[in-house]
């Protein structure tokens, strides 16, 4: 071998590093630039879940207050119904006290009338 052909030899084998290196370069920038907009993507995505999950916990502490009103609403209806009935019974209650009274008052004089026609026969 001569010493052009071992200079020759020597630019091809840097010519060849060079593409290889420009190429492992060029990659590496590719491979950046995809992680960079993956990462800008998940941190958008982030945001996005955050924002969302904020969304979602106003709406369930809003729907919690909501039931407890629900709640407090069908406690206070079921006290007005329930002294609602009581009230009704107690009506019913004297009113058939009343009637047992005029019953029995009836029955006493039924009887006396009753002794009398005997008493006369």
């Amino acid at each position: 071998m001569t010493l052009d052909s071992m200079g020759e030899l020597s630019r091809d084998i840097l010519d060849l590093a060079d593409t290889d290196i420009t190429e492992k370069v060029l990659l590496l920038e590719r491979r950046a630039a995809e992680l960079e907009k993956d990462s800008e993507a998940s941190g958008e995505q982030h945001t996005r879940l955050r924002q969302e999950n904020l969304q979602l916990v106003h709406r369930a502490n809003a729907l919690e207050e909501q039931l407890k009103e629900q709640e407090l609403h069908a406690e206070d209806h079921f006290h007005q119904e329930t002294r609602r009935h009581k009230d009704a019974l107690s009506k019913l209650e004297r009113e058939r006290s009343l009637e047992l009274e005029n019953l029995q008052a009836r029955s006493v004089v039924w009887g006396e009338c009753v002794s009398v026609v005997c008493v006369h026969v």
